[in-house]
């Protein structure tokens, strides 16, 4: 190979990696975003409680609460796992 071969080959090498490390990074950021709204989302209601009645709304409180938990749990497990897949 010749030196303008090389240099476009290493050219093409550079662009490739700068383009998945933007991918990868793409992947992460939406992970990390979900993660940080159902965090702010549980902070937020456990803030603002005062007194649990296990009536309607304390009843819902609860439903919703454990339901934010739970994707909260799934968003760190994909998280972990899908951005190196």
């Amino acid at each position: 190979m010749n030196r303008d071969n090389l240099f476009k080959f290493y050219e093409k090498l550079y662009f490739h990696e700068i383009e998945m490390r933007e991918k990868l990074n793409a992947r992460i950021q939406i992970y990390l975003a979900i993660i940080a709204a159902l965090f702010s989302l549980i902070a937020f209601i456990l803030k603002n409680v005062t007194k649990l009645e296990f009536a309607g709304t304390g009843f819902s409180f609860i439903i919703i609460l454990a339901v934010d938990i739970v994707f909260l749990f799934i968003a760190i497990y994909y998280f972990g796992v899908t951005p190196f897949v």
